[in-house]
């Protein structure tokens, strides 16, 4: 009988702080949390996790207009080079245009590594995770 005394006494002191921080969020500290409540709780999460991550995805929409702008950069300063009849006006040109694109390298890498590469990773795995979930055989 002690033992389970011993027992429902540390339960109770891993519970107390958990209690503590569930009262800052508006949960009262002496409800009994049912099933129920927690399937409600975790459906709400997930829901918002759900949320969130399209809404990440919405969000790299003008991703794409920046793409269609330094597509039609690309374009124009090609045209402008392509057009320019004095050699070494062209060279000059030529070489300009060379380090516009070092720099927009390197900012297309930074963006793709530190915005773009985590966003798709993270939903490829999602989509992988729940293709093997959908087909057991297939993953």
């Amino acid at each position: 009988m002690a033992y389970f005394q011993d027992a429902s006494y540390y339960l109770q002191k891993i519970r107390d702080p958990l209690a503590d921080y569930q009262e800052q969020k508006g949960v009262p500290r002496e409800e009994l949390y049912s099933f129920l409540s927690l399937l409600t709780t975790l459906c709400q999460h997930s829901y918002n996790a759900f949320v969130v991550i399209f809404a990440m995805l919405y969000n790299l929409s003008p991703m794409m207009d920046s793409i269609l702008c330094v597509l039609r950069f690309l374009l124009d300063k090609m045209i402008e080079i392509s057009q320019t009849q004095n050699l070494q006006e062209r060279t000059h040109k030529v070489l300009i245009f060379v380090g516009q694109l070092s720099v927009l390298g390197a900012v297309g890498f930074m963006i793709y590594t530190l915005i773009i590469f985590p966003i798709v990773n993270l939903i490829s795995a999602i989509a992988l995770c729940t293709w093997g979930w959908i087909n057991p055989h297939m993953a």
